[in-house]
């Protein structure tokens, strides 16, 4: 009996979003920010520049002053505000602290690698796994974009993705984020 109102609810979810379009959802970029207690290890300078009219992107750098190690750890935190207006709430899309290595070959190859393949020189591109370390470099950064299209969904506002290299030394990179919700028919 359960395995039937669960498949009738299924059959009915499907229904409904056929019914009602594809819910999408654009971003413009408003500011980066960075924080750092030294440079011995990283270094990085990124600005919000404008491409064309109502498109922006990051231009810049992110230098890796020395191979990674099991010893670098990062997170990601993303927070959201409906008006922007300093009042930011925790959202379910994290990445929980963490390895340097595990990131690059969970998160940021699922959502972020296939994007700056286009726009960096010098990057982190790898076929299957990530086989450590990440040796030092200086990735340039170009009229970089994201391609959102294997992102999940989310609800208009402005948004702060946090990004945080913990150890061997403090670096935070704050992107701020203004989302759109659209409806597209289908």
């Amino acid at each position: 009996m359960i395995k039937l109102k669960l498949f009738i609810i299924f059959i009915f979810a499907t229904i409904l979003h056929e019914s009602f379009g594809k819910v999408t959802w654009t971003y413009e970029f408003i500011s980066v920010t960075i924080n750092k207690s030294g440079t011995d290890y990283v270094d990085s300078d990124l600005k919000i520049i404008r491409i064309s009219r109502g498109k922006y992107g990051v231009n810049g750098f992110v230098h890796f002053k020395q191979d990674t190690t099991d010893k670098w750890i990062a997170n990601v935190t993303t927070l959201q505000s409906l008006s922007g207006n300093n009042n930011y709430k925790p959202t379910p899309f994290e990445v929980p602290t963490d390895t340097v290595h595990n990131i690059i070959n969970g998160p940021y190859k699922r959502f972020v690698m296939k994007s700056l393949r286009n726009c960096t020189t010098n990057g982190v591109y790898f076929e299957g796994n990530f086989v450590p370390p990440l040796t030092k470099r200086r990735i340039s950064v170009n009229k970089c974009n994201i391609n959102t299209d294997d992102w999940p969904y989310l609800s208009s506002g402005v948004y702060k993705f946090i990004l945080q290299l913990l150890q061997p030394q403090y670096t935070s990179w704050e992107f701020l984020i203004k989302i759109t919700s659209n409806m597209t028919p289908s």
